[in-house]
């Protein structure tokens, strides 16, 4: 149910981390993002749709269901405010 997913995805990590009520729970003067999904969006996987910097995606084709719609953060609604970040060389292996 939404209500065991809602437990194991946010309310119990918040436990486990000492965060809650503050994070986990929909409640008064709790911080929670949301976001309301649609459903019965669908669509299928192009490149050309793509945010990347390349012309092909191995996932072309593929039947999509559903989507994020509105995105909550701390109660104001989100329009596409996020940048795209060009990364440096990975330095994990050195």
């Amino acid at each position: 149910t939404a209500a065991d997913m809602a437990r194991l995805l946010a309310e119990n990590p918040a436990r486990l981390f000492g965060m809650y009520p503050q994070k986990g729970v929909l409640a008064v003067g709790s911080d929670a993002d949301i976001v309301i999904f649609d459903q019965n969006y669908t669509s299928r996987i192009t490149s050309a749709a793509q945010y990347q910097n390349v012309d092909y995606t191995p996932y072309e084709g593929w039947a999509l269901r559903g989507r994020a719609d509105t995105v909550l953060l701390s109660g104001q609604v989100l329009e596409r405010q996020g940048r795209y970040v060009r990364r440096g060389p990975a330095g994990f292996w050195r």
